[in-house]
């Protein structure tokens, strides 16, 4: 025999049952829906794929936007290369540069050594004539 019941939960497996008003299957009623101890409604079939697409939109709009992100990045970050590419040549010539001009003063350094040493080379010889000059005036 029925025997109607004031407290609609089952405490053993964590369920209760509620009345609720809404759609479901295509027909807005009062509905008798299971919820969990606490009263909060488990969702249906529908209302879970609903929820899982909508948080796969959220998902696919947020990798959207990660992707458009990371394009961005990666193009400033090819830019970067290029720029470091051309200050790397540019480092290079000036190293060129740098060991021409490095080249020409050694050489400068070493031509004006040997004209220092000449010149004193053309002193002592000077100084030696001139002593010898001497000894030959009366």
């Amino acid at each position: 025999r029925y025997r109607p019941r004031r407290d609609l939960t089952l405490p053993n497996v964590g369920l209760s049952l509620r009345l609720w008003r809404g759609d479901f299957e295509g027909a807005n009623d009062e509905w008798l829906r299971w919820c969990d101890l606490e009263g909060n409604l488990i969702p249906t079939g529908e209302e879970r794929a609903k929820t899982a697409s909508e948080q796969f939109r959220i998902a696919s709009e947020k990798l959207e936007a990660t992707s458009e992100k990371l394009e961005a990045t990666s193009e400033k970050l090819e830019a970067t290369s290029e720029q470091l590419q051309l200050t790397d040549k540019q480092l290079q010539i000036v190293s060129e540069r740098a060991a021409v001009a490095e080249a020409r003063l050694l050489a400068e350094t070493e031509r004006a050594n040997a004209e220092a040493v000449a010149r004193q080379q053309m002193e002592e010889e000077l100084a030696r004539l001139r002593a010898e000059l001497q000894h030959l005036k009366p």
